[in-house]
């Protein structure tokens, strides 16, 4: 990076950026999730790594997904855990 491409980037930084111009951060239309801590074994984890590279997603999902799927497998009739289906 040259130093003239170097200062106008802090130029604009101390000028500050037009809000009006920034994209404001999509909405949610879903309650906010709660954190759910999570210990697993150091071979787990690793495991869980390498699956969310291959599919190009975070392990938080590879966890979310494993258990929607669980839970529709083994959830009663009528216990009302369907609204647990993956939304995208």
């Amino acid at each position: 990076m040259s130093t003239a491409e170097t200062d106008a980037l802090a130029a604009a930084a101390e000028t500050g950026y037009d809000p009006a111009v920034l994209r404001p951060r999509p909405g949610r239309n879903r309650a906010r999730a709660e954190v759910v801590p999570v210990r697993l074994p150091p071979e787990a984890k690793a495991a869980l790594e390498r699956r969310a590279e291959i599919e190009s997603t975070s392990s938080s999902e590879i966890i979310r997904s494993a258990l929607r799927a669980h839970l529709r497998q083994t959830e009663p009739m009528g216990t009302g855990m369907s609204h647990l289906h993956h939304r995208s």
